[in-house]
C-alpha cells in the first residue's frame, strides 16, 4: 500500500520530534508540509551562542535527499556561499524511505557543533581554508558573517513580534490553548 506523500512527510515530522537532537527545533510550513523551517541551537563549538535557521524542501522526496538551504550569512564548509544550500553528499551518498530525515537534521546538528574539516572538494572552499587556519581564524570569519539578531527594542512594548496577527493568535490558542499576553 503506497501512502501519499503528504503522509510521509507527516510521519516523518513525528519521528523527528521524537529523535531529534536536543538543539533542534522544527517548524513545518502551514500551507506546505513539503517545506520545514529548521532551527539549531548547538550547544558548544563555534555556533554556541547562535540560533541558525534553514529550510528543508522535500521536492522529490523519498527518492532524493531533501534540500537543505541555511539563511544567508553561514560560513561553514558544507554550506555553499552562494546559494546557502548545504552539501548532504559527503554524509548521505543515498537517500531511500528506509532513511530518515532526523538522522539527516542530527548529522548537520552535529556538523555545526564539531566542524569536520573536509578532506575532498567542499562546498565552500574558504570556510574550509579559515578551518584549515585555525579555529579561532574560522570562529572570528564566521560570527562576523552571521546576521545580527533583531534588537528586542525594535519589538512592541508587550514584547510581541511586529508580525503576529490574529491567525498566529488563533493557533497558538488551538495549539497550546492560551493566548499571548495582552
Amino acid at each position: 500500500m503506497d501512502f501519499p506523500i503528504e503522509k510521509v512527510i507527516q510521519l516523518e515530522l513525528s519521528s523527528c520530534h521524537s529523535n531529534c537532537n536536543k538543539g533542534i527545533m522544527i517548524q513545518p510550513s502551514l500551507r506546505n508540509i513539503t517545506q520545514w523551517q529548521i532551527y539549531f541551537f548547538p550547544a558548544s563549538g563555534v555556533f554556541k551562542s547562535c540560533i541558525l535557521t534553514c529550510f528543508i524542501y522535500f521536492d522529490n522526496f523519498p527518492n532524493d535527499v531533501p534540500q537543505v538551504v541555511f539563511q544567508s550569512g553561514v560560513v561553514h564548509p558544507y554550506v555553499d556561499h552562494s546559494t546557502f544550500r548545504y552539501d548532504t553528499s559527503p554524509f548521505f551518498t543515498e537517500w531511500n524511505l528506509q532513511t530518515r530525515v532526523y538522522s539527516l537534521l542530527n548529522s548537520i546538528y552535529d556538523s555545526l557543533v564539531d566542524i569536520p574539516l573536509p578532506t575532498k572538494i567542499c562546498a565552500n572552499q574558504e570556510a574550509a581554508r579559515f578551518l584549515k587556519q585555525g579555529v579561532s581564524t574560522y570562529e572570528k570569519k564566521a560570527l562576523e558573517e552571521l546576521p545580527r539578531s533583531e534588537d528586542p527594542n525594535n519589538q512592541n512594548e508587550i514584547n510581541t513580534p511586529k508580525r503576529w496577527n490574529a491567525t498566529k493568535e488563533k493557533l497558538m490558542l488551538s495549539l497550546f490553548g492560551q493566548t499571548s499576553a495582552k
